[in-house]
């Protein structure tokens, strides 16, 4: 069973989740969850704009009890959270490509996968934050923001914890499972794409994700294969996209 803590308002669930490791050195999973974030942050230590009424958690888990390659623990996350979010909402929720959680060409949520080395163990933080509910988008962020369309006052009874053992239970499958379907929840294959990786940007069509978790992009004149970077444009069949932040 996971460990809850509950709170009104955090600077950043990864920050609590770090202290709490070295206060306490966790021997099983631990949930710490806020309704607000004042220095929520993603992937490249972006900010993560948290507001009130949201969903924001870090899901500490003990190195050891995961079997999938670690390079997926973000894949095998998504894949947990949507079928779990299917609970609160009827919208068609996918990923793009590697953690960003999409309605239609807006960005509803993300996944951030870190690891802490203590002398006694290794721990992986893994990070959800979920658009519910937020009052008060700013103007920038308007045009590539949605919101989950759930209207109770609180999430179900039992749902952060059903959230929890999901996410073990797909950390703990195969990785071939896990990229079968990731890939059945991807929005960006078939896309045309633009790759930041480094310096350099691949300018192309998505074709596949692979079982390792790269995805494949045909450019004019080859193919290539890339594991880190981001998607910084997405156009979907029919026009629908744009760029990213």
């Amino acid at each position: 069973m996971v460990e809850m803590y509950y709170f009104e308002r955090l600077s950043s669930t990864q920050d609590e989740a770090r202290q709490f490791i070295m206060r306490e050195s966790p021997q099983d999973t631990v949930m710490i969850v806020a309704k607000e974030q004042t220095n929520g942050y993603g992937r490249f230590k972006r900010p993560f704009y948290s507001p009130q009424h949201g969903l924001y958690l870090t899901f500490i888990v003990p190195a050891q009890m995961i079997t999938c390659t670690l390079p997926l623990v973000t894949h095998a996350t998504a894949v947990a959270a949507i079928e779990r979010i299917g609970q609160l909402s009827t919208q068609d929720v996918k990923i793009k490509w590697v953690n960003d959680l999409y309605v239609a060409d807006r960005k509803v949520g993300g996944i951030l996968t870190e690891q802490m080395h203590t002398p006694d163990q290794d721990y992986l933080l893994i990070g959800i934050g979920i658009n519910i509910r937020p009052q008060d988008i700013p103007v920038a962020l308007c045009d590539k923001m949605a919101t989950l369309d759930y209207h109770g006052p609180e999430l179900p009874a039992g749902w952060l914890e059903q959230l929890g053992d999901g996410i073990m239970h797909t950390l703990q499958s195969s990785d071939a499972w896990i990229m079968t379907q990731y890939r059945e929840h991807s929005m960006v294959i078939g896309a045309q794409v633009s790759a930041q990786v480094g310096h350099e940007t691949i300018n192309g069509q998505a074709v596949a994700i692979t079982d390792q978790g790269g995805l494949v992009i045909q450019t004019h004149d080859e193919q290539r294969t890339i594991y880190t970077g981001e998607l910084t444009r997405l156009v979907l069949t029919g026009g629908v996209g744009g760029d990213d932040n």
